[in-house]
């Protein structure tokens, strides 16, 4: 049965990424207001947090394996943390530096920063997926290739 169960319409940008937090009781929506919104699943949807913080709309997030963090990249290149479910940013790299993230799917960040080759722009480098178990990093970019990589991927 393909019902639609619920219809959410809180923004008026396009919606680029969306992912359920590991433990499933969280929905995260990046939006291209620069915002991320956070819906409660067992709350039928309801929104119960907002991430703001970002100048540029959202092109990928990640939750922690937890669930009490999300990191966000912008269209600026730039990376943000939020601590859940409310949505305030984390500015403290301490509270960071521990923090195991369930899935690696960003462009931006210091694990990551050996993805980029030589005068490349933030846009070249369009999907990431990183692989734990195998402590590997696969990337596609805008010239059609694919590339894997050792994760964490520090520098070239």
């Amino acid at each position: 049965d393909m019902t639609e169960v619920v219809h959410i319409k809180d923004r008026k940008e396009a919606i680029h990424e969306l992912k359920y937090s590991p433990d499933g009781t969280y929905l995260a929506v990046g939006c291209n207001d620069n915002s991320v919104d956070i819906y409660g699943v067992a709350q039928r949807y309801k929104k119960i947090g907002e991430c703001v913080g970002s100048l540029s709309f959202i092109t990928h997030l990640d939750w922690s394996s937890d669930s009490r963090h999300l990191q966000t990249n912008d269209g600026h290149g730039k990376r943000h943390f939020y601590r859940m479910p409310g949505g305030k940013e984390v500015t403290s790299k301490e509270e960071i530096k521990g923090v195991h993230w369930a899935s690696w799917t960003c462009v931006s960040g210091i694990e990551v920063n050996g993805i980029w080759p030589k005068y490349s722009d933030i846009n070249d480098i369009n999907s990431v997926d990183g692989n734990y178990i195998g402590q590997v990093l696969v990337t596609a970019d805008d010239f059609g290739i694919v590339k894997l990589f050792r994760y964490p991927c520090y520098k070239k």
